[in-house]
């Protein structure tokens, strides 16, 4: 099955895409502070209203990465909104730079 990419402008629907996650598990794409791309399996986190919230005046997003570890405060991640280049969930992947 080929990936459908979907262009979609980055502060109009990436909480939208976002939102439609639920539990299901996806890769993200991300820009990392010091300017590389980083490439991660992740989840949202479960009963967390919040995933995308203020802080210092950015918008993050808390995820827990999926990697070989049953410690969840190993796994927490959190990044700034406006670094997402790419979430892919299945089978689709929306793109916001």
């Amino acid at each position: 099955m080929k990936n459908q990419n979907t262009q979609f402008p980055l502060f109009n629907n990436v909480e939208t895409v976002i939102d439609a996650l639920g539990t299901k598990i996806f890769s993200i794409i991300f820009k990392k502070r010091d300017g590389t791309e980083r490439k991660m399996l992740a989840k949202l986190i479960p009963n967390d209203v919040h995933n995308i919230h203020n802080d210092d005046l950015i918008r993050c997003l808390d995820v827990i990465q999926l990697r070989k570890t049953k410690d969840i405060n190993k796994s927490w991640r959190q990044f700034d909104v406006q670094d997402i280049i790419e979430i892919k969930c299945q089978g689709k992947a929306y793109s916001f730079k």
